[in-house]
This record gives C-alpha cells, sequence and structure tokens, in this order.
C-alpha cells in the first residue's frame, strides 16, 4: 500500500475524481492518482510542466480564461461537460475498450502562503450523460409516436382498464363529432351506447 505523508495527501490521492492543481504560471505543481491513471500517465513526466504542454486539448479561450479567473481575481468556474466534454484526454475501460470519458470540471482557486494556485476538479459523467441520451431518445420515439397516432387516418380512442377514455385523435371527432372535451373522461360505452348511426374506424 502506497504511505503518504500526510492525511489530505491520501484524501487527493484517493479521491475518485481528477485533481489537478496549477501555479500562477500554468506549471503544473499536483496531480491525483485518479487523474494520472485515466490520463495514462506517471507524474514524474507531469509536475513542473506547464498544463498546456501535457494536455494541448485544454488550450481552449473558456479554459485559459477559467483559469486566470481563478488564478488573479479568485473566480470559481463550472465547465459543463456539454461545452466542454473532452476538456483533457481521459480514458476509462469500459466493455474490454478504452473510451474517452464525459467531464464535468470545476476550477477552484487556492490561496497558500501569498501564492494563488488554480485546483482543477473532473468527474466522469460518462455514465449520466449515456442516461440522458437514452431518456431524450425514448422522448422523441414518444414525441413521433404522439404525432403518428394524432394525425393517423383512422380513429384511434386510448381508455383506461375501466374503459373511460383518456384519448382520442383528430380523425375521431371527424368521424363522430365529438370534441376531445366531450370524450375524455367519459366511459366508451356510454358515449355510445345511443349512437348506432356512427360508423367508427377504430384501432
Amino acid at each position: 500500500m502506497k504511505q503518504y505523508e500526510t492525511l489530505a495527501d491520501a484524501v487527493v490521492d484517493c479521491a475518485n475524481c481528477g485533481i489537478l492543481v496549477v501555479d500562477n504560471c500554468y506549471n503544473i505543481v499536483e496531480i491525483n492518482q485518479w487523474l494520472l491513471n485515466t490520463a495514462n500517465m506517471v507524474s514524474d513526466k507531469v509536475i513542473g510542466r506547464q498544463i498546456f504542454s501535457v494536455f494541448p486539448e485544454s488550450r481552449s479561450p473558456s479554459f485559459t480564461l477559467a483559469l486566470e479567473q481563478a488564478i488573479n481575481y479568485g473566480f470559481s468556474s463550472v465547465l459543463s461537460n456539454a461545452l466542454h466534454p473532452h476538456l483533457l484526454p481521459l480514458y476509462s475501460q469500459r466493455i474490454g475498450q478504452y473510451k474517452i470519458i464525459e467531464q464535468q470540471c470545476c476550477l477552484l482557486p487556492l490561496k497558500l502562503e501569498g501564492q494563488y494556485y488554480a485546483m482543477l476538479q473532473i468527474q466522469d459523467v460518462t455514465d449520466v450523460v449515456s442516461r440522458q441520451q437514452k431518456l431524450q431518445g425514448i422522448v422523441d420515439s414518444l414525441k413521433k409516436f404522439s404525432l403518428a397516432v394524432e394525425h393517423s387516418p383512422s380513429s384511434v380512442i386510448i381508455t383506461n382498464i375501466d374503459g373511460f377514455i383518456e384519448y382520442v385523435n383528430q380523425k375521431f371527432t371527424e368521424t363522430t363529432g365529438y370534441q376531445p372535451i366531450e370524450a375524455v373522461g367519459k366511459s366508451y360505452f356510454s358515449l355510445f351506447s345511443n349512437d348506432t348511426t356512427a360508423e367508427l374506424d377504430i384501432d
């Protein structure tokens, strides 16, 4: 088991997220094991180097500005995964393959003994993004189905288990003359019990 000089060192290194600290010259002064593992790097090749030389992909105007604001003005920033999904080239092994992770990044200002720093905290939100995408796919499919039903050339009636109408489409209104407000909530059988003339093409 790895030995740590302080409890704080152990907490940072064992955190289940990426932690990286840069000084006011953007040199990396601290990086934890989670970030080293996902970046496939070793600390000896990282510490003391500028973050932009270690991670050239991070040299974007928005990230550079966030770093400057943290170090020079003490501002915190959140770089959303929507705008910065792959801020750093970080990978995790999923289903036997290494895939780049979706990232949520926070930049926090630090001050120690008169020296200013910026701490970058990176969270793997790949699973969250995947669930959001699947949910959005379901929502999109339901919208398409709803449009297809609403504009169907056949009358469509949806009832609950007790036979009370919950939905009717436009063709139903055209065929029967009943507006949705007149049909929804009514019993299907009572609605048509005295209406023997209506010819419905019901799916």
